[in-house]
């Protein structure tokens, strides 16, 4: 990707216990991670949170959820912005 962006959005197949949800975000192993928390979309399935300062570099997306039948599901990811 070349454009900045201002939000990340992930999506799960099951609704997810709003006061559960903890998201980190890190740019070059920086935690960038802002005062906003996690905003759960309406459907329940569906989490967004900003990006701040989204600028060009290397980041990392590490993500821990707990659906609404009380399992707990972890990821991370990784992306960068800038030229190649």
């Amino acid at each position: 990707m070349t454009e900045p962006i201002d939000e990340v959005r992930l999506e799960f197949s099951q609704s997810i216990e709003p006061d559960l949800i903890k998201i980190t975000i890190r740019k070059d192993d920086v935690d960038v991670t802002g005062p906003e928390k996690p905003q759960l979309a309406s459907g329940g399935k569906s989490v967004r949170i900003a990006v701040p300062n989204a600028g060009a570099g290397s980041y990392r997306i590490d993500w821990s959820i707990v659906s609404i039948d009380g399992h707990r599901t972890n990821g991370r990811y990784g992306f960068q912005l800038g030229p190649p």
